[in-house]
C-alpha cells in the first residue's frame, strides 16, 4: 500500500455538506444521536417530528452512506454523522458568548491581581484585571458552557486548554487532527508576532496547522506543562498538575523566559517548585536540552 492510497476522496466537501441543506436531515441526525442504535426505520421516524413516511424516507436516503449507515440491523450514525452532531451540539456555528467578563477568583502570577474570564464572541481569555497580562486564551465552543455555573466555568476553560495542549504536545491539530507544527520564536525572528518585542517577554511558542490554517500561541511555561520532566518535578513534591487550574499552579511566571543562546536557539524556562528554582532549557522545537536547579 502506498502512502497516496491510504485515503481516497469519495465526494467533494460541497457535495457532502450539500446533503445537509434541509432541516429535516439535521433533525434526523440529532434524533439518531439520542436513540439506542442500530434502530429500525419506524423507531427512528416515531422519535422524530416528521409524519410523512415518504418524505422521511427521501431524506434519510440522502444521508445514507455519508452521515448515516443503513445495515441489516437498522440505522445508525456514521463516524461523519457523529462528528457532525458533535459540531451542532457544540454551538460553534449557532451560538455565542453573551457575558462580558467575571472574576475567576484566582491571582495573577505577575502582580497578584484578580484574574477574570473575558469573553469576546467565541473566544475566552483568562486575563489579569490589574496588569492585563493574558494567562490563557481559548476558542471554546459556546455549547461547552451551556448550563454552567460561574463556579464551574473556570474548570471548563482549564479542561479545554489542557486538552488542546495535550494534542499539541503530540503534534495533533486540535481543529482538524492533522499535523500541528510548533516553533519557539524570539523578537528577531521574521515570523515573530508584532507584540513580541522582548520588553516583557523574550520568547513564545507558535503553533500552526498547514492543513486547516489553525494558529495559536502559548507562553513557554504553559506549553511545558505537558512535558514529563515538568510533570514529574511537580509530582515529586506532592503537586498533581491534573488537579490544578493552569493559572493557579504555583511557581509559574508566564512573562519569564531567558534566551541563553541564539544559534542554535536555547531558552531557559523557569519554574519555582517547592522553593527550588528550576530552569528547563528548550530548543527551537521545544525539545528539552537540560534541566538546571538551584
Amino acid at each position: 500500500m502506498t502512502e497516496s492510497s491510504l485515503v481516497i476522496s469519495e465526494s467533494t466537501p460541497a457535495e457532502a455538506f450539500g446533503k445537509l441543506s434541509h432541516p429535516v436531515r439535521v433533525e434526523i441526525l440529532q434524533t439518531l444521536a439520542t436513540l439506542e442504535t442500530p434502530c429500525s426505520f419506524g423507531e427512528l421516524r416515531s422519535a422524530s417530528s416528521i409524519d410523512d413516511p415518504g418524505q422521511f424516507n427521501y431524506h434519510i436516503r440522502t444521508l445514507d452512506g455519508t452521515f448515516v449507515n443503513n445495515t441489516d440491523e437498522g440505522y445508525a450514525l456514521s463516524v461523519a454523522g457523529h462528528r457532525l452532531v458533535g459540531a451542532v451540539r457544540s454551538g460553534v456555528a449557532t451560538e455565542r458568548f453573551e457575558a462580558n467578563q467575571f472574576s475567576l477568583g484566582g491571582s495573577c502570577h505577575s502582580c497578584d491581581g484578580t484574574l477574570v474570564a473575558s469573553f469576546d464572541d467565541r473566544t475566552i481569555e483568562v486575563v489579569c484585571d490589574d496588569c492585563t497580562a493574558v494567562h490563557t486564551e481559548a476558542s471554546l465552543p459556546p455549547g461547552s458552557l451551556v448550563g454552567s455555573s460561574p463556579d464551574s466555568v473556570a474548570t471548563t476553560i482549564d479542561r479545554w486548554c489542557k486538552r488542546m495542549m495535550a494534542d499539541a504536545e503530540h503534534g495533533i491539530c486540535p481543529n482538524c487532527s492533522d499535523d500541528l507544527n510548533r516553533r519557539v520564536v524570539i523578537p528577531a525572528d521574521k515570523d515573530a508576532p508584532d507584540w513580541l518585542t522582548g520588553d516583557e517577554l523574550e520568547a513564545t511558542v507558535l503553533y500552526n496547522c498547514e492543513h486547516c490554517g489553525e494558529r495559536f500561541q502559548s507562553v513557554l511555561q504553559y506549553a511545558l506543562l505537558t512535558h514529563p520532566a515538568v510533570i514529574s518535578t511537580y509530582y515529586e513534591v506532592g503537586i498533581d498538575l491534573r488537579d490544578r487550574l493552569n493559572w493557579e499552579i504555583p511557581g509559574i511566571d508566564p512573562t519569564s523566559a531567558d534566551v541563553v543562546a541564539t544559534d542554535p536557539l536555547a531558552v531557559a524556562v523557569p519554574f519555582t517548585i517547592n522553593g527550588i528554582r528550576y530552569q528547563f532549557v528548550v530548543n527551537r522545537s521545544l525539545k528539552l536540552l537540560e534541566t538546571r536547579s538551584g
